[in-house]
């Protein structure tokens, strides 16, 4: 095994749970996941070479979306948990005003955990502003864009999945959880009682406003995560 490449690993790991900017986070973790593949490190060779000797400990990182709790939110979750080796769950509460909130919650090792996170973020936040864009564009007199809102993001969603497959593929990532974090999310899970729910049906309204949240979701990854 090579040391230096493994301990060049070991810090892009650390870059990636550390920073506060999705774009340098997922850029160092993609980069890490690129050379484990190209170097044959395993994720056991990274853990060697921390000073400690610790492994490395499951954990949560989530997000809070407020009182929405529109599917497409749902499944853009789960394409962000794949990407990143977790699993993924909505948690409900109320804030101090008695309003029902969601979290959704990303369950994996705590470095995937934290940028599965981020990156469901970022990705929320910009189909939003991505979808207003869109609708401006496409406004007339007497326009109803809650006709296009469903369809523009589940082609967002579809789209991200895409260039998340596309780039699993051309670089031989492992994007599969393992069987430790299997096992603990299933022991999570029964702690906090989670039940599994309905499959998501997303219905496609506009063939227009769905080729269009598809194209800003496969180019997401491409222009706002540039791998270093």
């Amino acid at each position: 095994m090579n040391q230096k490449i493994a301990e060049k690993i070991r810090k892009l790991f650390a870059l990636s749970e550390g920073t506060t900017f999705p774009e340098e986070a997922y850029s160092a973790m993609q980069r890490a996941q690129e050379l484990m593949a190209e170097y044959g490190i395993s994720q056991a060779d990274v853990d060697a070479t921390e000073s400690a000797q610790e492994a490395r400990e499951t954990g949560t990182d989530g997000v809070n979306v407020g009182g929405r709790n529109e599917r497409w939110l749902w499944a853009l979750a789960h394409a962000v948990a794949s990407n990143f080796r977790c699993f993924a769950y909505r948690f409900r509460d109320r804030d101090e005003d008695g309003k029902l909130t969601h979290t959704f919650t990303f369950f994996g090792y705590g470095d995937y955990a934290a940028i599965a996170a981020e990156t469901f973020h970022f990705a929320w936040m910009s189909a939003r502003s991505c979808f207003r864009e869109y609708r401006k564009s496409v406004a007339r007199p007497g326009f109803d864009g809650r006709k296009l809102r469903g369809s523009y993001f589940v082609g967002f969603v579809d789209g991200l999945r895409e260039a998340f497959a596309e780039n699993v593929t051309e670089k031989a990532l492992v994007v599969v959880a393992d069987a430790v974090v299997k096992q603990e999310f299933a022991e999570h899970s029964k702690a906090l009682g989670l039940r599994s729910g309905k499959p998501i049906t997303l219905t496609i309204r506009s063939d227009d406003a769905y080729s269009t949240g598809h194209r800003d979701g496969r180019s997401l990854k491409r222009d706002a995560y540039i791998a270093s």
